[in-house]
């Protein structure tokens, strides 16, 4: 916020890109521990033989989209830092109600419970090129 104010828009970028980077590493990384360690994970919660059976399948594919979902929460702290907080909360509802809600609703009608665990990946890829149509726009929009 504070470089936008400034009208510093190239250390804006930089700083935009420095965030980027960080947040996909480490959400990588946490993607890397969901998916080889989610018995464990569950363990802390005392999870049962059958919790553990679904919750293992639930967070190794979950896992899949935290890299993405780093990207969209960047920018979408970037839209409330430049003003425009209802592009960050437009994102975050259509993530929820238009793609993750009826794409759970969907595969799990047509396919079962293993498969409604790809919702989370539908929803983040629909809402990362959202995302990146409103970044877009809003780049074009300051010029830089």
């Amino acid at each position: 916020g504070y470089n936008y104010g400034a009208k510093n828009r190239a250390r804006m970028m930089k700083t935009l890109k420095l965030g980027l980077t960080f947040a996909f590493s480490y959400m990588t990384l946490g993607a890397l521990v969901f998916m080889i360690f989610p018995d464990a994970l569950l363990s802390l919660f005392n999870a049962s033989d059958a919790l553990k059976a679904i919750g293992e399948v639930a967070l190794r594919r979950i896992a899949l989209t935290f890299p993405l979902a780093a990207i969209s929460i960047m920018l979408g702290s970037l839209f409330q830092a430049m003003g425009d907080g209802y592009l960050s909360m437009i994102q975050s509802i259509i993530r929820q109600l238009g793609f993750l809600i009826p794409s759970a609703w969907l595969l799990g009608r047509l396919f079962g419970l293993d498969a409604v665990w790809f919702s989370f990946m539908i929803a983040e890829v629909f809402a990362l090129i959202m995302t990146l149509f409103f970044f877009k726009k809003e780049k074009r929009k300051l010029n830089f």
